[in-house]
């Protein structure tokens, strides 16, 4: 994700030495016109693990202030864009074909995919925690989204907040 600050975000720093070598460069001038161009609004939560709420919540007020402090610029402009540096992942992965990241990320598919090929205990323990009990399992606090299908026991990693509740 850094990446694509660091492509787009303006940098007083010339930025354009990191991405002479990369496919992006050579796609040609259409997609180096953009680079360094823009304010790039960028979060991460990855440094966010704290046992208690009102730390964590702290925490994040301090990066959205750190990261208000850096454009205060937009304030005043009309031109703010918005992008999802997932639906832009998927954008180009996809040959730039336009279709948002999260779409079917709520539906039951996406269950019934990891129920396919989970085994016996994933179910069972699935099957507990819908029952409201507790169950024991590992939660994975760096797991992506596509990982599900790789590892079928990363669902508890998405639910961590029903699992640490239970």
């Amino acid at each position: 994700m850094d990446m694509l600050r660091v492509f787009f975000e303006i940098s007083d720093d010339d930025t354009s030495k990191f991405f002479v070598n990369k496919a992006i460069w050579k796609c040609g001038e259409e997609y180096r016109k953009h680079q360094g161009k823009y304010p790039v609004i960028f979060l991460t939560f990855k440094d966010v693990k704290y046992d208690l709420w009102k730390a964590t919540f702290a925490k994040i007020t301090g990066l959205l202030q750190e990261e208000f402090g850096r454009h205060t610029e937009l304030r005043t402009s009309d031109k703010l864009e918005k992008y999802n540096p997932w639906s832009v992942i998927n954008y180009l992965s996809r040959g730039c074909l336009p279709q948002a990241y999260w779409v079917n990320t709520g539906k039951n598919e996406i269950l019934e995919d990891v129920l396919k090929t989970s085994t016996d205990d994933i179910k069972e323990k699935l099957f507990s925690l819908l029952q409201g009990e507790r169950v024991v399992a590992k939660i994975d606090q760096n797991v992506v989204y596509r990982s599900l299908t790789e590892d079928p026991a990363n669902i508890y990693s998405l639910n961590q907040e029903l699992i640490c509740r239970t």
